[in-house]
């Protein structure tokens, strides 16, 4: 006759079972633990950003504030500065009167009176000049006739007329041409 001992396969194949489930209980456990952590580090790394966040937030709207504070003077120096520029092209653009007049007064030397200027014709300026004397008007006479215009505005002069008045003064007319820029 045959025994069979169906207990101790029975322990084997509840032992099998047992390690089995011992093996799968440790998987699970251990994914969960993994996730568990996971969820955790993310959690914590949300807080910390939440919290850089808020203080990145407090600090701009100070900066915010500041830059408000300053607006109005920044806004008065950038309409100050364009009006500045503005001026100045509007200086640069004009006929420079002054320094045409300048000149002509450096030309003409003492004992002579700049009696009339005009800038009537555009391109030229008008001179009369008075002398008082012969030395005065030979003075003038030679500093014209020498004058180097190289470096003034001017690029020549002539002479309209010369005439002597009552007075014995001598009265002469001159036209002046202004170099073209």
């Amino acid at each position: 006759m045959i025994t069979l001992n169906l207990i101790s396969s029975k322990r084997k194949v509840s032992r099998k079972r047992s390690n089995f489930t011992i093996v799968l209980y440790s998987l699970f456990g251990l994914f969960t633990a993994y996730f568990v952590f996971q969820v955790l580090y993310v959690s914590i790394n949300l807080y910390t950003s939440g919290n850089k966040l808020n203080g990145v937030r407090t600090e701009s709207k100070a900066i915010s504030t500041e830059i408000l504070k300053d607006n109005a003077k920044l806004n008065r120096f950038i309409l100050s500065k364009f009006i500045l520029t503005e001026i100045n092209k509007l200086r640069k653009s004009q006929f420079s009167y002054k320094q045409y007049l300048d000149e002509i007064v450096a030309m003409t030397p003492q004992g002579n009176d700049l009696t009339s200027v005009s800038f009537e014709t555009k391109g030229y300026v008008n001179v009369t000049i008075k002398s008082s004397d012969d030395n005065s008007f030979h003075s003038f006479e030679n500093n014209v006739r020498t004058k180097d215009l190289t470096s003034t505005d001017f690029t020549s002069i002539f002479s309209n007329s010369v005439f002597r008045d009552e007075g014995a003064n001598y009265t002469t007319e001159l036209i002046v041409k202004i170099k073209t820029k």
